[in-house]
Order: C-alpha cells, then structure tokens, then sequence
C-alpha cells in the first residue's frame, strides 16, 4: 500500500525536487520493505537521472549485484551521461563503470573500448588504463585505433623501458599489421635512440629499409649487427647480407665480395657466400684468385 500511494503521489507530482525524494523513497520500499531489488533499481535510477550522484551510482551498483539486472544498470548510466547536470567528475565514474561493466560482467569488449577511450583521455594518464585499453583494442583487432593510442602512450609515459616497449610494438604494428613500412622506420629509430645497441631494433629496421629499399641504410644496420653479433654463424649471414645487397642493389662488385670474403673468414664452411665469390670471379675470368678460395673452402 505504502508503494502504491508514493506512486500515485509522484504521478501527481510536478516538482523536481518532491519527484526526486518520492522516487528514492520508493526505491527503499522496494529495495527493503518488499526485496525486489530490479524495481528498486528502476526507481532509484529515475532519481539517477535527474541528480548523477556518485552515492547514488554505489547504490544503484549494488542493487544491480543484488538483482543481476547488470543490462539495465548499463543502461541507466549510459543516460545518465547525456544528462545536462552530469559533471565531468561524474561522467568519469559513469565511462569507469560501463567499462568494466561491458569488459568484464557483460562480455561484450566492443563496447568497453569507447569507455575506456574516454577514461584514458580526460583523467590524467594511467599506465594501467591504457594498457587495459591497448589490450582490448588488439582483441579487436582495431590495428588503426591501437597505432594511434600507442602513439599518444609512448608521448605520456614517463618510464623509459615502457616507452621503449611501446615504439618497437607501434612500429612492429605499422609494419606488420598496417603495410606503413615508412612511418614503421620512422617509429622504430625513436626507439633506437633510446637503446642504440638493442639487436631486435635494429633486425626490425632492416625489415623496414629492405621493404622501402633504403639499401645504403641497410648496409649501416647491417653492419652495426656484425659488431654487436656474438654467434660467428650469424655474423658471417650479416655479411653475406651486405654483399647480396652491394652486389645485386648497388651494383659494386668489389665491395660485395669484399662482404663476402669477411663471411667466410667467420664461418669457411659458409658454402652461400664462397658460391657467391665463386661467381663473381668466374665472370671476371680472375681463376687464380678463384683457386685460392677453392683451397680455403677445403
């Protein structure tokens, strides 16, 4: 009876403020006289919407655990957000909450990204959210999104590793995912400045001079990679690499077997490069110095 002389009563009403304490009024009824906490969560919601509240939003939370009406509480947030007397403060909580309730309770990511887009950008930057928000962009598979907030991570954070994380997996995005091998250089040389030595940068620009023909750059990383190379083996492919590009891109002979001569002073064994000395001098009819290779070879 008290439910329905509170309804009747709120029906009549045309005061903002009577609407707002009746509708509270019969969202307690419901919520702890009579225990039905969805039609709790719908009156309370109506007073939601006309006064965001961060207290109100707790309750209305509650109540949504207490019915699994979680759609609903959605719902009533996410007008809540429109609302012309929801303060930015607010507005904060409400894309906070439908993040993790779209993320987490109702499964369904898609809808979490813009939330947790509008997080990322209006509060002050945390490493945590837009981690989270990376994570969930690369689900997706929202490649072009994703560059974009890695590009405004790797300007805000202030932890060097982390930036440096950050560049290599932008620039393995454009490269790999996006087919922008220049802006993928260009990405992977920010993060070489911040580890000259680091040989996964320096192997990825490689990809990226290869697929843009920056063959006289090429070289320099190339060269940089058989200084800092320890295994013999891969110094010696290093080289070789050097000489296939002098010899087939930049059309010097001299210099290519120069390249691949140093190959096989790490590995005489390294049949590629001496086959490719082999036919350099069998061209240039230079047989002498041909039986001196044929010798190191055995």
């Amino acid at each position: 009876e008290l439910a329905q002389t509170l309804e009747e009563q709120l029906e009549r009403s045309v005061d903002d403020r009577e609407t707002y304490d009746l509708s509270l009024q019969l969202g307690e009824v419901y919520q702890y006289k009579l225990n039905e906490p969805a039609v709790a969560l719908e009156w309370i919601g109506r007073a939601f919407l006309q006064r965001p509240d961060p207290s109100l939003e707790e309750r209305l939370c509650d109540l949504a655990q207490g019915s699994n009406a979680w759609q609903n509480f959605a719902v009533l947030l996410s007008d809540a957000l429109s609302h012309p007397t929801c303060e930015p403060e607010m507005k904060l909580i409400l894309h906070r909450r439908l993040a993790y309730l779209y993320n987490d309770i109702l499964g369904e990511p898609s809808l979490a990204v813009p939330h947790l887009q509008e997080v990322a950008n209006e509060s002050p930057w945390d490493e945590q959210t837009a981690r989270a928000l990376r994570e969930k962009l690369h689900g997706l598979e929202e490649w072009a999104a994703l560059a974009n907030r890695l590009e405004i991570d790797a300007g805000q954070t202030k932890d060097k590793e982390e930036k440096f994380h950050i560049l290599l997996e932008l620039g393995n995005l454009y490269f790999d995912r996006l087919s922008q091998a220049e802006d993928a250089v260009e990405v992977w040389y920010r993060a070489l400045k911040r580890r000259p030595e680091d040989k996964s940068i320096l192997v990825r620009l490689m990809d990226g001079f290869r697929a843009t023909e920056q063959w006289p750059d090429s070289i320099k990383v190339l060269k940089k990679l058989t200084a800092l190379e320890t295994d013999i083996e891969r110094r010696a492919q290093y080289f070789h690499a050097i000489g296939v590009i002098q010899r087939d891109k930049l059309d010097d002979v001299t210099a290519a077997v120069r390249a691949f001569d140093q190959a096989l002073e790490f590995n005489p064994g390294f049949f590629r490069a001496f086959q490719a000395i082999e036919e350099v001098l069998v061209d240039e009819g230079n047989f002498e110095r041909m039986d001196r290779y044929y010798r190191k070879m055995l």
